[in-house]
């Protein structure tokens, strides 16, 4: 039988032109195959099963494979070439075009093989058998036509939510550098697997600045994507992706009036707690409201006889005594009448909608709202603007129970949760189960880091939350338009901002606010809080000390209180102290808490004062739990929020490593109570972990160590520290060193300041030690970014051996020639730290007492684990000498610097780990040899 091809296969429609080229080219071919070259095949295979097998080479053979397989399967696309593929191994065509379901089977040499196909004879029924040889080599007849090629669809990973991916970006911009006006592109690696969660992090290209780089790393695993998808089905894939930290613009100029408390203290009710929605609004538009009210009812003495006083009704509250539902059914009929006999009147509108809100008919009321505020436009100078105010800000309410509902919540994916079980809690989609919110409850105590993945895998937000949200805002802001000075609006739309972190947008809110009203309280808080997270605690202390004098006495004093941030012990011994003692035990807690020494407030103190802050205006009072972690532990790196048919829902304040937070909260709460689960994790955190700092104001590390000296007038102090690059700017700025001293219960003894050039990076310092210190503080301060580098070493204390000084680690000393004593403080190159890198390294140290004329001492130097175990000797050199040993016999040096030694030491058989440095120096005295120790971390 011929193997030739007169008529090739014409091209399939639909081809790119570079793969129809290559049809075209694979369709001219023609092969000649002789008859026997399936027996000779065979025959091969055959003797080839029968030899040993031979061992894998160790030669990298898989992009050859990987190009066979390629090759194949592009030959397999094609027709003309497939056949040719098929003539030449006699199997392959089976197994692309899937006509044969053959179980891979070790057969013996010289056994006929058995293969079952789709075409085979039924059962009972004898196949023809074809011959052989022709079977090899007959291409099997098609009975179908060419099927079009149909390129496969692919999509890239996209953003799910540009707006919670901006949020982060904020929440990981370093507010020093935004307040700087640095800001930058990294441009990251990242692999989004096939849920759209981010994998591995790479850096491609980075900004320039560590502190950018660092930034755009800890966010990236909280961006989320809608993952790849390679013909319908979503794949893993790595993405380039561009994280931008722009720079927002500068703060508004201190404008006239400036802000102060009011000369009258402003007594307007307190904003209501969070999503109760309770219409409080001043008398004034109350007393209007309550006219226009009048007007359109008729000033009929049976009006009020019959729903009570207009006040009453306004609200739509019943009277005491009546029936609620009768009440307000003839309330609505009585609202709906006035509303047809004055049309242009806001007021009906405005007491309907209150009463419909209670009814729980949040899309009627919404609209009696809406159209109140047309009427209320359309009446010109008859409605005062407090009063249109009133109703767009009333309207949000109703629009931020719909944000409640949806802002926020969400849903977990079935297939991720079952992708991820939790052996120690049941299923939670098992029929019976308590719902998935109650089993994640159990999964946040029990398998935290499963409920990590399924939440950052699985969680899907719930629709329609942005629409809401930007019509709340719009409402708010309607509100704020029509009364710059309506306390509500202002403080909702800030603290919406604030959510979104746009704190340069709150500032300017909240000195817009502060103007409008004459300095209310609130206005100063929320002030006080922009310009915290924007890094300018000073200004940020100042404006909360004048909103807290603006609140009641006993509101600033639990936002002041530091006992939510103690162990139990703690407070209650605060608690049953005077007035004097709580005082004094106050300012002890705080000192030590301060994390930048430079500045003349403590950083710390302003952050709990801002958390506080914060609580009573989001939560309605410090004093909730919502209210009372928040201050403890700051705002959440994340909430999530799962709803449920019930209407309760079920909050995950996700703090990192460990069990979320987990908060219930019912439909018709007014907050959300901790879960018995989270109130017991939170109990035993107390004791361990009872507060967090400001993670954003975080210091930066200051490499340095320190050691003591003996000087003309006592101890010295010798300090080598490096600046941290992101501090090393422009060679005119200047930075803030401070040397700080502190005794044994955390009180400053000694304060040294100083200023330096930016560029000076490698810093020598000489301080005395103080009597009584026993921890120095090193710290520098970067005014331009708001941040220190902090370096804290104790003791202080002299503790060693009165004869000799510390060691100080350095560089390696100059082998050979001259130098065989090196004194302080003449050129000595000192490592920043203990870490020790390299095969060699310096230390310096000074003998004293020696007389000149004293015999020659001995030097050996050894290592020994921190818990004292077994000692390993390290060969040295001193200074001056070419080789290594592992003793030296010194004679001292008449000068100055007859004590002093700077050795080489050989580090190459100390393996990586912890170790003390222990230098031994063997002098005939009664006391004994001079030891000299220091922890080093050996790399």
């Amino acid at each position: 039988m011929p193997s030739e091809h007169s008529n090739p296969a014409s091209p399939l429609p639909g081809l790119p032109p570079e793969l129809a080229a290559l049809d075209a080219e694979l369709a001219a071919l023609r092969m000649t195959e002789r008859p026997s070259f399936a027996p000779e095949l065979k025959a091969e295979l055959e003797r080839e099963a029968l030899r040993p097998p031979t061992p894998p080479r160790a030669t990298r053979r898989w992009p050859l494979a990987a190009a066979v397989v390629v090759l194949v399967l592009v030959g397999a696309a094609v027709p003309p070439a497939r056949a040719s593929l098929v003539r030449a191994g006699g199997t392959l065509i089976d197994l692309l075009d899937g006509s044969a379901e053959a179980t891979p089977s070790r057969a013996s040499p010289g056994q006929d093989e058995v293969r079952t196909t789709q075409g085979s004879a039924p059962p009972g029924e004898e196949a023809a058998d074809p011959d052989p040889a022709l079977a090899a080599v007959a291409p099997p007849a098609s009975s179908h036509e060419a099927v079009p090629f149909t390129p496969p669809t692919v999509t890239l990973p996209e953003i799910v939510d540009e707006r919670e991916d901006a949020r982060v970006m904020r929440r990981y911009y370093p507010p020093r550098l935004q307040a700087a006006g640095v800001g930058g592109t990294v441009h990251l690696l990242l692999w989004v697997d096939s849920t759209g969660a981010v994998d591995h992090v790479q850096i491609h290209q980075g900004s320039g600045l560590g502190d950018l780089d660092r930034a755009a790393l800890a966010a990236a695993p909280h961006l989320r994507f809608r993952p790849a998808t390679h013909s319908g089905r979503p794949v893993g894939t790595w993405v380039e992706f561009p994280l931008r930290f722009e720079v927002t613009p500068p703060d508004p100029p201190a404008q006239p009036p400036p802000m102060g408390l009011p000369e009258v203290p402003d007594r307007a009710p307190a904003v209501p707690a969070e999503w109760t929605g309770e219409a409080i609004v001043p008398a004034p538009t109350q007393m209007e409201a309550r006219e226009l009210l009048r007007s359109a009812l008729g000033d009929h003495p049976a009006i009020e006889a019959r729903f009570g006083t207009l006040d009453g009704l306004l609200e739509g509250e019943p009277p005491r005594g009546a029936s609620p539902l009768a009440w307000r059914d003839q309330a609505a009929a009585a609202l709906e009448h006035a509303m047809a006999r004055d049309p242009d009147n806001p007021a009906p509108y405005l007491a309907l909608a209150r009463i419909r809100r209670r009814q729980g008919l949040s899309e009627e009321a919404r609209a009696l709202f809406e159209r109140g505020i047309q009427r209320a436009r359309r009446a010109g100078d008859r409605v005062s603007p407090q009063l249109v105010a009133e109703l767009a800000y009333e309207r949000a309410l109703v629009l931020k129970e719909e944000v409640l509902l949806h802002g926020g919540g969400g849903s977990v994916d079935p297939a991720v949760l079952a992708a991820h079980p939790c052996g120690r809690v049941g299923d939670p989609l098992r029929q019976g189960s308590p719902g998935v919110g109650e089993a994640l409850i159990a999964w946040s105590t029990l398998c935290p880091d499963q409920l990590d993945r399924v939440l950052e895998a699985g969680f899907r937000p719930a629709a329609g939350a942005d629409e809401a949200r930007a019509a709340m805002t719009a409402s708010l802001k309607a509100a704020v338009e029509a009364d710059p000075a309506h306390v509500g609006a202002n403080v909702e739309l800030l603290l919406e901002l604030a959510e979104q972190e746009s704190w340069h947008d709150v500032l300017n809110g909240a000195r817009r606010f502060g103007w409008a009203s004459g300095g209310h309280p609130y206005a100063l808080l929320l002030s006080g809080l922009a310009l915290k997270r924007l890094g300018r605690a000073g200004d940020a202390a100042a404006d909360l000390r004048r909103g807290l004098a603006g609140l009641a006495p006993d509101e600033a004093e639990r936002i002041a209180d530091p006992r939510v941030l103690m162990d139990a012990h703690s407070a209650a011994r605060l608690t049953d102290m005077m007035s004097e003692d709580r005082q004094r035990a106050t300012r002890d807690f705080w000192a030590p808490l301060d994390p930048v020494l430079a500045t003349d407030v403590n950083e710390r103190f302003v952050e709990h004062l801002v958390r506080g802050a914060h609580a009573l205006l989001r939560f309605g009072a410090a004093a909730t739990d919502p209210g009372e972690v928040w201050v403890r532990y700051g705002r959440p790196d994340r909430v999530r929020v799962l709803g449920e048919g019930s209407g309760a829902r079920t909050e995950f304040w996700d703090y990192g490593r460990g069990p979320d937070v987990t908060f219930r909260r019912r439909p018709s709460a007014r907050t959300a109570d901790l879960t018995a689960e989270a109130r017991a994790y939170l109990e035993d955190l107390r004791n361990v972990f009872p507060h967090r700092g400001d993670d954003a104001g975080a210091n930066l590390a200051l490499p340095a160590q320190v050691a003591r000296f003996r000087g003309e007038h006592g101890l010295d102090l010798e300090i080598h520290a490096v600046v941290p690059d992101i501090m090393a700017a422009g060679e005119g700025d200047s930075l803030e060193l401070g040397l700080h001293q502190f005794g044994s219960a955390g009180e400053r003894v000694s304060i040294e300041r100083r200023r330096i050039t930016a560029r000076d990076r490698q810093l020598r310092l000489i301080a005395r030690s103080v009597p009584g210190a026993t921890r120095l503080a090193v710290e520098v301060y970067d005014p331009r970014l708001g941040r220190a580098a902090v370096a804290s070493i104790e003791p202080v204390a002299r503790a060693g051996d009165p004869r000799a000084s510390d060691l100080l680690l350095t560089a390696p000393a100059a082998g050979g020639g001259a130098g065989a004593h090196h004194p302080r403080g003449g050129g000595t190159l000192a490592l920043p730290d203990e870490t020790l890198e390299g095969d060699e390294v310096g230390v310096f140290f000074e003998l004293y007492d020696l007389p000149p004329d004293a015999p020659p001492y001995g030097i050996r130097v050894e290592v020994a684990s921190p818990d004292g175990g077994s000692a390993l000797d390290v060969p040295f050199r001193p200074a001056g000498q070419p080789w290594f040993d592992m003793s030296w016999f010194r004679r001292p040096v008449p000068g100055p610097s007859a004590g002093s030694e700077w050795l080489t030491l050989d580090l190459r058989d100390v393996p990586p780990g912890s170790y003390r440095l222990r230098v031994v120096v063997q002098v005939e005295d009664p006391s004994g040899d001079i030891v000299l120790e220091r922890p080093v971390l050996r790399r």
